[in-house]
């Protein structure tokens, strides 16, 4: 995210999109829906799902430079020992301005907020069987809300 306004970010991670490509259920779109609503599949057994990206760390940064932080996300990720890791991006609801991203199970909200904060990230979402989350990487507030996945057609 870019804008100066942190309210402006905030506002724009709790409208954001997500997309998870997963081995069995496919390419998911996760959409935030009304508090209560968990509409859609959910990946088996995956307890809490964590969405972290390592792009546009308040700033933009060139697509170079965004591709060398995601492969850096990637060994930093695999070294917290998750049980799955799937590729993913968050956008918003035009997906004009998107991030690439990894969705990751099997750590800690803890870790996964570590990690985040390492690549100078504000906020990850957090996607569990009952909610969707926006958690501030500073532990200053977290939005909670529900969620709405449609499964997308690959070409």
């Amino acid at each position: 995210m870019t804008h100066e306004d942190p309210e402006v970010r905030w506002t724009s991670y709790i409208e954001a999109q997500a997309r998870i490509l997963h081995p069995t259920l496919g390419q998911l779109k996760i959409e935030p829906a009304s508090r209560g609503v968990a509409d859609g599949p959910f990946p088996a057994g995956a307890g809490s799902v964590y969405l972290i990206t390592a792009a546009n760390p308040g700033r933009l940064l060139t697509d170079h430079e965004n591709a060398q932080r995601h492969e850096q996300l990637r060994v930093t990720v695999s070294k917290a020992n998750p049980s799955e890791v799937w590729d993913a991006a968050g956008g918003d609801e035009g997906w004009i301005h998107v991030e690439t991203s990894l969705a990751v199970v099997g750590i800690t909200l803890d870790i996964a907020m570590t990690i985040a904060r390492s690549f100078e990230q504000e906020a990850i979402f957090v996607w569990s069987a009952k909610s969707w989350q926006v958690v501030a990487c500073d532990g200053s507030r977290t939005f909670q809300s529900g969620w709405r996945v449609s499964t997308l057609r690959t070409s």
